[in-house]
C-alpha cells in the first residue's frame, strides 16, 4: 500500500513526470547555443539553453530548446522532470526530442520547478501547478520566431498526459495534444488499478489484492475529504491501525498519513481526466503499452475514448503498443524493477507512432 517511487516518498508510486511545454520568457543574455550530442548529425540541430519565467507562479525555469535543421518555422512540442526525464539510467525525453528534431519538429523541455536548475518548490507543487507552467510555455513557443504558432502542441508522459488534457481543454493556441501513458481514469481509480496490476504481476493472490485495495480505497476516500489535513490525519491513522489489527507501529501510520496528505497526492486522487478530456476538441493522441502496469492500457484507453467522444472530438487516435511498459520500453514483465535493466530509453515503434501522428496532424 505505501510505496516510494524513484526515491520520492509518496502514498502511492507517483507517475513519472511530464514531457510538456514549461516556459514563458527567454532572457537573451542567458541563452546560449552549445554543441549537441545527438542521434542526428551535430550540424543538423541547434540546442539552445534557456532560462524562462512563469510569471503567474513567480518562478524561473531552466530548459533546452532543440531546433531541427533548416530555417523554420517548425511545428513544436516540449518537456520536464529534469529536462531529460532522467531516471534509472534512462533519458526518455532526450530520446524523444532528438528523434523529433530529426523529423523536423522542434521541442522544448525544462527542469521541473524545484528540480535541476529551475526555481520553485517541487514538494509543494500539484498537477495544477505544473499545468500553470505548461500554459506559460504554450504562449512562449507560439511567440518564438523559429516556431510556427499554428502548430504548437503539448506532449505529456504519464502525469504529463493529464496536464496536456487540462491545458488542451481550455487553450485555443494549442494545435494538438499527445498523451503518452497519460491517465484517463480518475486518480483514485487509476491508483487502485495500478496497485492491483503491480501486485498481480509480483505474484500476490487475488484475495490479498482485494484486501489491500479495500484498505487503499478507504484511505483514499479519507484523504480527498475537503477538510484540512490536520482534521483527517487521525482518521487515516485509525483506519490503518484497525486494518492491521493494531499491529502497525504508530510512527509508521503517521508517516503513511503524511504521504497521503501530501498536496500532490490529495490533488491527484481527486482529479478526473474526463472533466478535461470531455472538452478537448483539438486533435488528440493517446499511446499506451500493453505491459504498462502503472497505467493499465485497456481500461485507460477506453476511458480516454469515452471522454473524447463526449467532447464530440472527431480527430483523435488511441494506440495500444504491444509489449511496451510504462516507460515505453520493450519489456518482459512490465514491473518497475525491470526498467533499469532494459537498455533502450524509448522503443523505436513508440517514437515512430508519435512522430508519424504529429507530422500527419500538423502538415
Amino acid at each position: 500500500m505505501i510505496k516510494a517511487k524513484y526515491g520520492r516518498a509518496r502514498a502511492v508510486p507517483r507517475l513519472p513526470s511530464v514531457f510538456f511545454l514549461m516556459v514563458a520568457l527567454v532572457f537573451p543574455a542567458l541563452a546560449q547555443e552549445r554543441p549537441l550530442a545527438s542521434t542526428a548529425p551535430a550540424e543538423s540541430v541547434r540546442a539552445i539553453d534557456v532560462v524562462v519565467r512563469n510569471a503567474a507562479a513567480g518562478i524561473d525555469l531552466a530548459g533546452t530548446l532543440l531546433l531541427p535543421a533548416g530555417v523554420g518555422p517548425f511545428p513544436a512540442v516540449s518537456g520536464a522532470q529534469n529536462r531529460d526525464e532522467e531516471l534509472l539510467g534512462h533519458k526518455p525525453f532526450k530520446a524523444i526530442a532528438e528523434y523529433l528534431a530529426g523529423r523536423g519538429v522542434a521541442s522544448l523541455r525544462c527542469d521541473d520547478r524545484g528540480v535541476g536548475a529551475s526555481g520553485g518548490n517541487f514538494a509543494a507543487a500539484t498537477t495544477f501547478d505544473f499545468a500553470s507552467d505548461a500554459r506559460a510555455a504554450v504562449a512562449f513557443l507560439a511567440g518564438r520566431p523559429e516556431i510556427d504558432a499554428r502548430r504548437v502542441g503539448l506532449v505529456g508522459h504519464s502525469e504529463g498526459g493529464l496536464i496536456a488534457a487540462i491545458v488542451g481543454a481550455e487553450d485555443p493556441a494549442l494545435s494538438f495534444i499527445a498523451m503518452l501513458a497519460g491517465p484517463g481514469l480518475r486518480g483514485d481509480r487509476l491508483l487502485l488499478a495500478q496497485n492491483a496490476a503491480l501486485a498481480a504481476a509480483s505474484g500476490m493472490g487475488a484475495e490479498a489484492i482485494a484486501a489491500a485495495n479495500a484498505l487503499n480505497a478507504r484511505l483514499y476516500a479519507i484523504a480527498v475529504k475537503a477538510e484540512e489535513p490536520s482534521a483527517v490525519r487521525a482518521e487515516i491513522v485509525a483506519a490503518m491501525t484497525e486494518a492491521m489489527g493494531g499491529a502497525i507501529p504508530a510512527a509508521v501510520a503517521e508517516r503513511a498519513a503524511d504521504q497521503l496528505l501530501n498536496p500532490w497526492t490529495r490533488a491527484f486522487l481527486a482529479i478526473d481526466p474526463a472533466d478535461y478530456l470531455s472538452k478537448v476538441r483539438i486533435p488528440a493522441l493517446a499511446l499506451n503499452g500493453t505491459k504498462d502496469l502503472q497505467v493499465p492500457a485497456e481500461a485507460n484507453l477506453a476511458a480516454i475514448g469515452r471522454a473524447l467522444d463526449a467532447a464530440g472530438n472527431k480527430a483523435y487516435s488511441l494506440v495500444s503498443l504491444e509489449g511496451l511498459n510504462h516507460l515505453f520500453q520493450r519489456a518482459k514483465t512490465g514491473l518497475p524493477q525491470e526498467y533499469a535493466a532494459i537498455a533502450e530509453d524509448f522503443a523505436p515503434e513508440a517514437l515512430a507512432a508519435l512522430g508519424d501522428w504529429i507530422l500527419a496532424t500538423t502538415r
